[in-house]
């Protein structure tokens, strides 16, 4: 897959594989992240008869499609995110955060593989969404959690307000099927130093960017669906110039 780089302001936009990309970046000062959580199978077993019939798909397609979503088996899924790991810490600076959203079927796969690549986990904060978020049909899911992982001695916050439960805010999912709150991930990129650079490997429709303009950050988002990183150019695009106008009003 061709590399394809788009400059937005204060944003570095990269369509690929987060692998490929991740060692032609210098340096960042954060991560947010929301990586597939392969657990959309209740049964493992489930999961794997999605992953032999992708495998055959893709040969007979010439297309990894299928394995852009939730359709690894928990053993591949902790490998991936060993790599993953690894390259985001060869790119943050010392006492960097690492927010990576999970679920209870992944969290100690995540933090397994996080941790066996000199990240330490801090903490797990709660997502709840109140009544009005919970998914599924018998013990509904109404939280999720993200994992807080620091690349050695963590950074002192910027001000005392930050908990490890953020509470209320619904999905969004108007852009992209796992959105995230925009308020949810200011709250976490304001932990990030003001005019730090903020790094997605998994930018989906680009919320994390948004907030990065909204709050004072730079960001450097990587989302291998093209459909979803052209979303992504135009929502920060669109965020960009509002940011701009709102400072000339300022100014004037």
């Amino acid at each position: 897959m061709k590399v394809r780089k788009e400059i937005i302001g204060p944003c570095e936009l990269y369509l690929g594989d987060c692998l490929d990309i991740l060692p032609m970046i210098d340096s960042v000062d954060g991560v947010v992240t929301d990586p597939p959580y392969c657990s959309g199978g209740r049964q493992q077993a489930s999961a794997r008869s999605v992953f032999n019939k992708g495998i055959k798909e893709s040969q007979k397609n010439r297309s990894d499609d299928w394995f852009l979503g939730d359709n690894m088996g928990s053993d591949t899924y902790l490998r991936w995110q060993r790599q993953i790991a690894a390259a985001c810490c060869d790119v943050c600076t010392p006492g960097s955060p690492a927010y990576v959203f999970t679920d209870w079927r992944q969290y100690t796969n995540l933090v397994t593989a996080w941790e066996t690549r000199l990240w330490a986990l801090r903490s797990a904060i709660v997502w709840d969404k109140a009544k009005g978020g919970a998914l599924g049909s018998w013990w509904r899911n109404n939280h999720e959690w993200i994992c807080a992982f620091s690349k050695g001695k963590p950074r002192p916050l910027p001000h005392y307000g930050f908990y490890n439960t953020y509470t209320g805010v619904k999905p969004q999912g108007s852009k992209h099927p796992t959105e995230k709150p925009l308020e949810l991930i200011k709250y976490l990129v304001e932990s990030i130093p003001l005019n730090g650079v903020v790094l997605d490997t998994f930018m989906g429709s680009g919320t994390t960017g948004v907030a990065c303009i909204e709050i004072g950050r730079r960001f450097i988002g990587i989302e291998i669906n093209e459909e979803y990183f052209n979303l992504s150019c135009e929502r920060i695009e669109k965020a960009v110039k509002a940011k701009q106008s709102e400072l000339f009003k300022e100014v004037s």
